[in-house]
């Protein structure tokens, strides 16, 4: 991951590391959980094939078979705006708003489907009991935007967002449990 920062790695180079390694992604969830499907078609197709739906990844709670969506942007992703809104108060970036709304649909969208992805992949235990979202994007704002930043993740439903900065320190916290251990 750190190669990746110091890179400035694209969003498909990011898609592929996690592809590549899965088990990063796991830090992402508070909940063990297995990778389904990168690219995974999650629902929306209309009758000529048009509006599909694809999230960059699905998972499923290992132990009850529940579904979540994760996307995946950069870590250069403006999370809150520069300008104030007023007096010491800062809106999410246009982009933030914009992931949260696309994966708002998504899960939308795979609730709406849920019934025929089951029929169509036997193979996959699905449930759809409240289906998680989870966005990884950008980095802890700065200390004038980290309060905007947590009062407007930490107030919504059902999705998630972490930051790759968080994903990395745990990553490295794990790292150094398992050393100390072996030591």
């Amino acid at each position: 991951m750190e190669t990746q920062f110091a890179a400035k790695a694209t969003e498909p180079q990011w898609q592929g590391l996690f592809k590549a390694n899965p088990f990063i992604l796991d830090m992402a969830f508070n909940v063990p959980v297995l990778l389904l499907q990168g690219q995974a078609h999650v629902g929306g197709k209309v009758l000529d094939g048009s509006g599909e739906k694809i999230a960059d990844f699905l998972f499923t709670n290992q132990l009850t078979d529940n579904i979540a969506v994760l996307e995946i942007r950069t870590p250069g992703m403006e999370l809150i705006s520069k300008r104030q809104y007023r007096g010491g108060v800062f809106a999410p970036s246009s982009e933030l708003v914009g992931a949260v709304a696309q994966i708002l649909d998504q899960v939308n969208k795979l609730q709406s489907d849920i019934y025929r992805l089951k029929v169509h992949n036997p193979q996959h235990k699905l449930e759809s009991y409240g289906i998680k979202g989870v966005l990884l994007a950008g980095i802890i704002p700065d200390a004038e935007r980290k309060r905007a930043f947590e009062l407007y993740r930490n107030a919504l439903s059902g999705l998630s967002i972490i930051t790759f900065d968080e994903l990395l320190a745990k990553l490295k916290s794990l790292r150094e449990l398992l050393t100390a251990k072996q030591a």
